[in-house]
């Protein structure tokens, strides 16, 4: 991941995350959008060949786009991990019927 701090707009970052798609850069996008400190948050692919996403973060004066994104990732790492978690006790579950 590169991280482009804008010149332009005010408390505003460009990270660029390589080798990830659509995926990943739209459930960052949400994530971000439950941060209140988060003005702005969008992203994009600029190309289908090239693997990489932009990811565009403005944050409120009491932030910086840097924090709210790995708020952000964090929070979706213990989202993920309680999904695998239920799925891997439905797994279980059906395994033991058999």
């Amino acid at each position: 991941m590169t991280v482009q701090h804008d010149t332009k707009v005010q408390n505003a970052t460009t990270f660029v995350i390589e080798r990830e798609d659509h995926t990943l850069g739209n459930m960052v996008r949400v994530q971000l959008h439950e941060n209140p400190d988060v003005t702005f948050a969008g992203y994009k692919k600029h190309h289908p060949l090239e693997y990489n996403v932009l990811l565009k973060v403005q944050a409120s004066p009491n932030s910086t786009p840097i924090k709210a994104v790995d708020r952000s990732l964090r929070e979706i790492d213990v989202i993920l991990g309680t999904i695998k978690g239920k799925f891997q006790q439905e797994v279980d579950r059906v395994q033991e019927g058999r």
